[in-house]
């Protein structure tokens, strides 16, 4: 990521941070530390991403940046921590299609809704890409297609939790292929990634900036990318015969309201899958007890 884009991001910032912040508040501001609340475990995109929007930002605006996880609950619990904090523009969270546009498909009842937020500034956008563990005797997705429908239930996917870009990459490329791979939502892509390379889990959909490190060492082998042409860092990794979703991307937001009660309040909601007119036909639990609640407790 580039200086002057960095230099383009604090420039939104600062106006964002005026339009949610009064008058008299935005003289003096920012008067303390500025917080980026990561819904995500320490070591994947939403992680990095904001640790170096964080170094960047600091001498921007004169005062530390300061980058906290708070990982679980499909990212709901980072989503309601931003809502619990002062609403003065001293606290931002690093916001993904997960938590900011699935969730409102994958639940019933949210302790948050769209309009609690207000959108920052963009920082990344990036392709996914398909990755299987080496000890899979599949070099093409046409073989892992085949390799899966000859067991059905066999190899385990792993995502970076219930609603997120990877776990709904995978879900797509489920339904689309007409296979049977076993969601494991993990509460972030580093612990996920960490049993793809040890075996315990076999696949996984990840962003092609991490895994591209993995994918040069061997360790991982990359099947293909979620973008309409070839990556050629990644080799390989080009078109897959079966369409998934392309393009993921982060983003920074604050608090809608500021000096006001968030619209909604309360616990995490009791995860549900739920069909609208003319979605895909849906597991009711991916990887889960049937009620959408992930079978291993971890997200």
């Amino acid at each position: 990521m580039r200086a002057t884009r960095m230099v383009r991001i604090g420039r939104r910032l600062l106006a964002a941070f005026c339009l949610m912040t009064s008058a008299g508040a935005f003289a003096q501001f920012p008067s303390r530390p500025v917080t980026i609340i990561v819904p995500a475990t320490p070591g994947g995109i939403l992680d990095q991403s904001s640790r170096l929007v964080a170094h960047e930002l600091a001498p921007l605006i004169g005062q530390p940046v300061v980058v906290e996880n708070r990982a679980g609950g499909g990212q709901i619990i980072g989503m309601q921590a931003l809502l619990r904090a002062e609403p003065d523009g001293h606290t931002m969270v690093m916001g993904s299609v997960g938590p900011n546009a699935a969730n409102y498909s994958l639940y019933s009842k949210l302790p948050y809704g769209p309009a609690d937020f207000a959108p920052v500034a963009h920082v990344v956008s990036m392709s996914n890409v398909l990755l299987v563990h080496p000890g899979v005797p599949a070099r093409t997705v046409q073989e892992l297609v085949a390799l899966a429908k000859a067991s059905p239930g066999k190899l385990s996917v792993a995502s970076s939790g219930n609603g997120t870009s990877s776990h709904l990459a995978a879900e797509m490329l489920k339904w689309r292929a007409g296979i049977d791979l076993v969601h494991v939502p993990y509460k972030g892509a580093a612990p996920a990634m960490g049993d793809l390379l040890g075996g315990q889990v076999q696949v996984m959909v990840d962003n092609l900036i991490t895994a591209l490190p993995q994918i040069k060492a061997g360790k991982l082998r990359a099947l293909a990318v979620t973008a309409g042409q070839r990556a050629g860092a990644a080799g390989r990794a080009h078109g897959c015969g079966v369409r998934i979703s392309r393009l993921r991307g982060h983003g920074l937001g604050g608090p809608a309201h500021a000096g006001q009660e968030p619209s909604r309040s309360g616990g995490l909601p009791a995860p549900e899958h739920r069909q609208g007119a003319g979605d895909a036909p849906r597991q009711a639990a991916p990887g889960g007890d049937g009620r959408g609640q992930p079978a291993d407790g971890r997200d």
